[in-house]
């Protein structure tokens, strides 16, 4: 009984960790916009390199696996906030891309109306995740679906990639994926906010969260409940 009380425990404190440091780097992007302004790149480019030092660590020293975890995870944030996010907001500046005005209201900023162009090079990364060997029970149901499952675990053979940069691209994934979801489908020429595809999303993740979060309390692991 105790087992499992202190497995749940687990699961919901990587949970809360986790749901912590997502809006972390979304505080970091207003807090500079606001604080520094014109210099904002600047602290952008330095706030990417902080996180490439924290990976770097996570690879070079990576202690316990939580540790490393950790840092690759919190590198995540960092570079895309820095890196990803800000180039965006650099290219939106540098081309003079207006906002979306809805009923005289920003709907969307400049900066996610550029990010949307990124998709194709979105869907280009996810195909090497779709055709290699991963643990990640989302593309490993496709690959089973699809039959070609057991023709990459031969792949499982290399070395494994260290546990910060699991992390990390996990991280910079899971953000990219759904900030792309997010604006397709609040697109009007495409869906827009009161379209069913948009409710189909909502509460497909709704129930989708639902069922990986009774996975996630089921995992012993403090560094794997992380990932």
């Amino acid at each position: 009984m105790w087992q499992a009380i202190k497995n749940h425990r687990t699961g919901v404190l990587a949970f809360a960790i986790v749901l912590l440091l997502m809006p972390l780097g979304h505080a970091l992007m207003v807090l500079m916009e606001q604080w520094i302004g014109a210099a904002r790149c600047s602290g952008a480019l330095i706030i990417g390199l902080l996180g490439v030092v924290l990976l770097w660590w996570g690879v070079r020293r990576p202690g316990s696996d939580l540790y490393a975890t950790m840092l690759g995870a919190l590198a995540g944030v960092l570079v895309w906030t820095g890196w990803v996010e800000f180039s965006f907001v650099w290219i939106a500046y540098k081309l003079g891309v207006p906002p979306l005005i809805e009923n005289g209201e920003v709907a969307t900023k400049p900066e996610y109306l550029v990010m949307l162009s990124s998709i194709g090079l979105l869907g280009g990364v996810l195909l090497v995740f779709f055709f290699s060997h991963t643990r990640c029970q989302f593309f490993n149901w496709f690959q089973r679906r699809l039959g070609y499952r057991h023709m990459l675990k031969d792949a499982g053979n290399a070395p494994q990639r260290p546990l910060a940069v699991i992390a990390f691209i996990e991280m910079v994934m899971v953000i990219w994926t759904f900030y792309i979801l997010l604006l397709l489908i609040y697109d009007h020429s495409i869906a827009g906010d009161r379209h069913p595809l948009t409710y189909a999303v909502a509460f497909g993740s709704l129930f989708w969260s639902l069922y990986l979060f009774l996975n996630l309390i089921r995992i012993k692991a403090f560094d794997h409940a992380i990932r």
